[in-house]
């Protein structure tokens, strides 16, 4: 049975007063969880894109011009080496979270495409490789979702201006697999590059042998890096991580202002609403209830309204959430990262810092009540 003085009780009575609160709370949410989830896809966009291909190999390219004999030497003899790939490599711009972002374009012999497949779990997924020395382009199965293009159809400088891709080159491939990346045929890209001179390889895609991977890598960080670019799995998250920690730093620091704001908006709304009910609580007062029983009850709504409202901004923004990834992100390459530990930490402050200020507020006026003005409406 319900009592008299229940929590559901009152809220059921209150629709009026109670609802209005919870929707501010599921609208505050959802708006904060907004900028975790888009934020945290981008920050994913740009581990998968730039640093998890090097899961598989390490790239070694000169600064500038070619790679020196002697480089090349201590590259094939280093006993953690399986295979070295030579390179040509570029970028391709395809479309971001917010605007522009690139993606890996590696030029490889046609004797090593298929091996570097197999090696990196790519497949294809529709067409046909490059041929040799063709301005042929197979493109990731995202990336082409991004450029929004199909079998067939050119892309390049030639194309689109704002293009970082020389040239102008046909799609003929789609690649399916973990790693978003585009693959041409090095001498395209050779091509490109100038003048032919076999006079040496300007990079090096670098394979590990089976459990070497640390090694190999540890061995190339020690390169000299005045005249050698040296891109490996644990010194490309280790620039990126870093720039998204002094990226994330303005994230937080734009959402704990946001946060601060909505709350102590809702948490004065809900004070609003408790002063409105100075009447109810002096009455009860009156008539024997002490104030412990009354700071009570207030806890219970106060910690009844916020989670709940928290909860249903949680799952409004999951369905919404959904309906945009599906809808309107993935068909462009892009795939939104949903509710996760990211979107609970920015949004957990949120009802505890409204219940946190509603409860100073309301327990400071419960306690300083004074029953006997309020029923001689003295107040």
């Amino acid at each position: 049975m319900v009592g008299p003085l229940s929590t559901l009780l009152y809220f059921s009575r209150n629709k009026k007063k109670t609802l209005p609160m919870l929707g501010v709370i599921v609208l505050a949410v959802f708006a904060v969880s907004l900028t975790a989830v888009l934020t945290g896809s981008m920050i994913t966009s740009a581990r998968e894109g730039w640093v998890k291909p090097y899961e598989r190999y390490s790239m070694v390219a000169a600064s500038q011009g070619f790679l020196e004999a002697r480089t090349v030497r201590e590259l094939k003899a280093n006993p953690h080496v399986g295979r070295l790939l030579p390179l040509q490599n570029a970028v391709v711009q395809v479309t971001g979270i917010f605007g522009s972002d690139q993606r890996l374009v590696l030029g490889l012999k046609e004797k090593d495409l298929r091996w570097f497949m197999g090696r990196t779990d790519l497949r294809l997924a529709g067409g046909r490789l490059p041929a040799r020395g063709e301005a042929e382009i197979a493109l990731h199965e995202d990336i082409m979702k991004g450029k929004g293009v199909r079998l067939g159809e050119e892309i390049g400088r030639e194309v689109d201006d704002n293009e970082f891709l020389p040239g102008r080159l046909r799609v003929v491939g789609i690649l399916a697999g973990p790693y978003p990346v585009a693959l041409t045929t090095y001498e395209y890209l050779q091509s490109r590059a100038g003048p032919v001179q076999p006079v040496g390889e300007r990079a090096f895609l670098v394979f590990p042998r089976p459990g070497h991977q640390s090694d190999l890598e540890w061995d190339l960080a020690g390169l000299p890096r005045d005249r050698i670019t040296v891109q490996t799995y644990s010194l490309t998250r280790e620039r990126v991580e870093r720039e998204i920690v002094n990226m994330d730093i303005m994230i937080w620091i734009l959402n704990l202002v946001t946060v601060v704001t909505l709350s102590l908006s809702v948490g004065l709304l809900n004070v609003i609403f408790f002063m409105q009910r100075m009447g109810e609580f002096g009455i009860l007062a009156a008539i024997g209830y002490r104030r412990g029983a009354l700071l009570r009850r207030t806890f219970l709504e106060v910690l009844t309204v916020t989670p709940a409202g928290w909860l249903a901004g949680l799952a409004l923004s999951h369905a919404v959430f959904l309906l945009i990834s599906r809808y309107i992100y993935a068909p462009r390459g892009i795939y939104l990262t949903g509710i996760d530990g990211r979107v609970l930490s920015f949004t957990l402050p949120i009802p505890v810092m409204i219940a946190l200020f509603s409860l100073f507020i309301v327990f400071w006026q419960l306690w300083r009540l004074d029953p006997v003005s309020i029923v001689e409406r003295r107040e």
